[in-house]
Order: C-alpha cells, then sequence, then structure tokens
C-alpha cells in the first residue's frame, strides 16, 4: 500500500483529490453558517478527545507532540503539519467570523492575567539556557500551539457547552478503551499494574480520565433531568473503568470533585471573601488527604480502594532534587523540558550515576524514576523560580476569578456552566500532586488554559455565551 501510494503517477492524483476536497469544504462552510458551526464543533470535539495523548491508530502521529520527538522524521512532521493547515483552511471561515474581536480579547486577557503570558514567554525563551536549546524550543513551540488552540476554545465555548464537550470525548474514550482492554489486552491492559490502560499511554492517566468523567456525568443525573438515564448509565461506566484502572489516587480524585460541586451550591451563596475562605479550606484538606493517602497506601487500604504500589518513593525524590538539584539552577530553570534527558546519558542533567540515570532508593532496592512525580516541582526544575512564582501568581488569579464566576452566575446559567471552572481548578491539582503532566501539551495543560481564558473574559459582554447560543446546532455524540 505504501508503494502505491507514493508512486509517481498515483500520489499526483491523490493530491488532487484532496485539494479538491478541502476546497468543496471550504466553500460549504464558507455559506453554510450552520455547517460551519457544526464542523467547527466536531473539530473541537476531536481536539479535546485525542489531546490526552492517545496510544492506538493514527492519533500518536497526530498529536502535537510528536512534533518534538527525537525520532521524528521530516517526512512524517510535513504530513502532521499539513493535517493541521488543511483543517485550519476547512475551518478558516468560521474562524473569520469569530476572531474578529481576537484583538481586543487577547489583550483584556493579558493585561488581566500578565502572568501566564509571561510564563509561556518564558518557556519559550528558555532555549537560550537550555543545554539542549532546539529541542527545547520545539517543545515550547508545541506548548505555545496548544495553548492557542485551548484559549480559542476558552473565548468562543460557554463553560457548559465545554463540559458537554468533556462529557462525550470522555464517553468515547471509555468505549474504546473497554474494546481494547477486552478484545486487545496487549494494547488496552498495563502488563505492570495488569489494570485497564484503554486507549491510552498509561493506566494512571486514563484513571485520572475516568475520575473527571464520573464526576461530570454525575453532575448531569443531579442536574439535568432531560436523558437522566443515559447520564446515569455512562457515570456507571465511568466509575467502572475508574475501578478497573487500579487507582486509588484517582479515586480519591474522583471523590475530590464530587464534594467540590456539592460545596459549590452553599459556597455561590456567600460573599467572595466567605466563599475564598470555604474554598481555601476544601483545597488545603483535599490536597493533604490526597498525598496522605497516595504517601501511606500500603498502610491505609488493601481492600477498599485498591492497592498501587506506583506511588511510593516519592517523598525522598523530591527532598532530593529540591536540596541538589534545584540550587544548580535555581533562578532559571534547566530549560523547558531541559532535565530529564536520559538519552543523553552521563551528560543528563537528572543523572546521579555513570549510566545516565538517576537512582534513589526505595524500600530494600533502588529506583530509576523518569519524571518528578509532582507537575509543579517540574515547573521549578524546567523554569526555576522565576517560573514557579510566575505560574503560582496564574494560578492564584485563575482560582480567585474561578470563585467570582461561580458567585456571580445566579440567573439563567446551569449549575455546571458556573461550577466547572473550579471543577477543572481541582482536577489540575490533584493528579499533578503525584504526575507530572501539568505544563505539558495534554488534557491538563489545555483544561486550565481553557479555564484561564474563560474566567478572565467572563466581565466582557457577549462572549461566547452570545456566540455559541444565537446558532442551534447539533450537539456533538459519539457514534
Amino acid at each position: 500500500m505504501k508503494e502505491l501510494i507514493l508512486n509517481p503517477l498515483i500520489l499526483p492524483l491523490i493530491l488532487l483529490a484532496g485539494v479538491i476536497y478541502l476546497l468543496l469544504a471550504y466553500n460549504f462552510i464558507s455559506w453554510n453558517k450552520k455547517l460551519a458551526n457544526f464542523v467547527e464543533e466536531a473539530t473541537i470535539f476531536l481536539f479535546l478527545f485525542q489531546i490526552p495523548a492517545l496510544s492506538v491508530g493514527m492519533f500518536p502521529k497526530l498529536h502535537p507532540a510528536a512534533l518534538y520527538h527525537r525520532e521524528k522524521t521530516i517526512a512524517s512532521a510535513v504530513v502532521q503539519l499539513g493535517v493541521y493547515v488543511a483543517v485550519l483552511l476547512i475551518l478558516s471561515p468560521q474562524l473569520y467570523r469569530n476572531l474578529k474581536d481576537i484583538i481586543y480579547k487577547v489583550g483584556f486577557f493579558l493585561i488581566k492575567d500578565p502572568f501566564f503570558f509571561l510564563f509561556l514567554f518564558l518557556a519559550l525563551m528558555s532555549s537560550f539556557w537550555s543545554e539542549t536549546p532546539s529541542y527545547t524550543l520545539k517543545t515550547g513551540l508545541v506548548l505555545l500551539l496548544v495553548t492557542v488552540i485551548s484559549v480559542y476554545i476558552g473565548k468562543r465555548f460557554t463553560f457548559e457547552k465545554i463540559a458537554q464537550l468533556l462529557r462525550w470525548s470522555l464517553a468515547l474514550n471509555f468505549i474504546l478503551s473497554a474494546y481494547y482492554a477486552s478484545a486487545v489486552p496487549s494494547i488496552g491492559i498495563n502488563p505492570t499494574k495488569s489494570a485497564w490502560q484503554g486507549i491510552n499511554s498509561h493506566s494512571n492517566p486514563f484513571a485520572a480520565l475516568m475520575a473527571l468523567s464520573s464526576a461530570l456525568w454525575l453532575i448531569e443525573v443531579l442536574t439535568n433531568p432531560k436523558n437522566r438515564s443515559l447520564s446515569a448509565i455512562f457515570t456507571l461506566l465511568s466509575l467502572y473503568g475508574l475501578q478497573m484502572a487500579k487507582s486509588a489516587g484517582a479515586k480519591v480524585n474522583f471523590l475530590g470533585l464530587f464534594l467540590l460541586f456539592l460545596v459549590t451550591r452553599f459556597v455561590k451563596k456567600l460573599s467572595f471573601r466567605w466563599a475564598f475562605f470555604v474554598m481555601v479550606i476544601f483545597l488545603v484538606i483535599g490536597i493533604g488527604g490526597t498525598l496522605i493517602v497516595t504517601e501511606n497506601l500500603e498502610a491505609i487500604v488493601v481492600g477498599g480502594l485498591g492497592k498501587d504500589l506506583t506511588i511510593s518513593g516519592r517523598t525522598p525524590l523530591w527532598s532530593y532534587l529540591l536540596t541538589e538539584k534545584v540550587p544548580q539552577h535555581p533562578w532559571l530553570g534547566y530549560g523547558y523540558h531541559g532535565f530529564w534527558q536520559s538519552w543523553r546519558g552521563k551528560d543528563n542533567p537528572a543523572a546521579n550515576a555513570p549510566d545516565g540515570k538517576l537512582w534513589m532508593p526505595s524500600g530494600d532496592g533502588y529506583w530509576a524514576p523518569p519524571h518528578a512525580h509532582n507537575g509543579f516541582f517540574e515547573i521549578l526544575l524546567d523554569l526555576g523560580w522565576v517560573g514557579f512564582i510566575l505560574f503560582g501568581l496564574s494560578f492564584f488569579r485563575t482560582f480567585t476569578d474561578s470563585i467570582k464566576y461561580l458567585i456571580k452566575r445566579k440567573q439563567g446559567v446551569t449549575p455546571i456552566d458556573s461550577a466547572l471552572p473550579l471543577i477543572v481548578f481541582l482536577f489540575v491539582i490533584f493528579p499533578n500532586l503525584t504526575i507530572s503532566r501539568l505544563v505539558e501539551p495534554n488534557e491538563i495543560w489545555c483544561l486550565y488554559t481553557i479555564i484561564a481564558t474563560g474566567t478572565a473574559l467572563s466581565n466582557i459582554k457577549n462572549r461566547s455565551k452570545g456566540e455559541v447560543r444565537s446558532v442551534k446546532t447539533p450537539s456533538i455524540r459519539p457514534p
């Protein structure tokens, strides 16, 4: 098949057919606004579905992170970028209609949260002090790409619509993961934990996604009487996926997300000062409880939540990194993606042994962690205290604006619309207490950017609420 496609007589015909189809799609979308809205919504759905870095089919090759993989060939990169350009061309009429006020709204976002943009700028500029400048620049540009798309989603759609797209993208993830876990266990079952990972790269990210899915579908059951039976079915399926992923931390995350929603029903009636106080207490208890459970899981949990030994040994690792590695580059760090570079052997900045690995004691033996097992610690290593403080200030701004958004949205807004920013905020925190996936081109950074954008722009009149709801479009649901 590959030889046939690359045939000098066949390849031009395929390219010509592709150009014709692109032009036809462009023409249809340019004059049919309903079709344009539908295609745009479908594209965003597919983006949210594949952004967790799926491991099957063409998804690994089309994921933005594939652009900075060291084994990526020029031909493969050209094809991937060609797909991106084709999608951009098809959507260009819709984008033109929706981006007329982009300068004003991005400027407003910049003024409201300059720390977010300074943090991104620092990640890009870190190629100047990284030991691998070209690699750091590529990873920074990919992060910028995902950020731009996420900012557009946060500007374009209401939180209610985003929650709907999220629910269905996670439902599709479960359906395909269940198939691969049952029919193709070599892909769908994690061999180390004998747990479901489905179409995802590991069982832990799958568990985190199912925790979010369970919470969102359960909230839909409680707040939306329409299709309540269907929502209940997907709640149970998501909980089943969470159980099969065998991650106690993710179960704690689900409990925290759902309890947070219940708390928001009370908090939204309070003044900002009291709402802020209650949410801070909730976060402190939630974070403390998560760390206590995960760091003492063997002693605390054996039957109820299930055993997950992958979380042991993190505290000594964090202590070592903070005292030995961070002081070597304290202010600006090692550069974005510039610390964990095992392929460099003894030149790996993370290494503490001649074999190029970082070995840490664990029980009676040693282990070689591939990352810091904490998303916030990863920022400190990559971008130093400057990056850590910039992100912390942006994080705090998003947190306070999420509370303000909750307490002011009282009329004509669904419960999930007002609560989603805080739910996503907690979802960003919990997994990153024990894994390093915070500032990466993945679903966590994407969702954080969406709520950072949406809450910053929430005071602008006729935000995406008016734009989206002015045209009735079919809902995107998996077949």
